[in-house]
């Protein structure tokens, strides 16, 4: 029996104005019209502008968990599935 992850991932990209589309699962779920973004060197945070600091922690908590999930299985050549804005499933990635 395959493993998969918990967590959606969702492959977008950067238009030639520097603008990302955001599926709509992203934009029902944060329900916020304005945004906070911290960048790093190797991701960002997105989060409803004004979220406690706090809340923003424990969710990032359960995201670093996922990714440690799928670095245990990505080694192995096990698949998991993701689903990406255009309804793709069982990308290995």
């Amino acid at each position: 029996m395959e493993e998969k992850s918990t967590m959606v991932r969702f492959d977008v990209s950067i238009n030639s104005q520097g603008k990302i589309y955001l599926p709509i699962e992203i934009r029902q779920t944060l329900n916020a019209k304005h945004l906070e973004i911290i960048p790093d060197a190797k991701a960002i945070v997105v989060f409803p502008k004004g979220t406690a600091f706090r809340d923003v922690i424990r969710s990032l908590e359960i995201v670093r968990l996922d990714l440690e999930h799928r670095a245990e299985l990505q080694p192995s050549g096990r698949k998991y599935f993701t689903r990406f804005p255009d309804k793709t499933c069982g990308t290995q990635i």
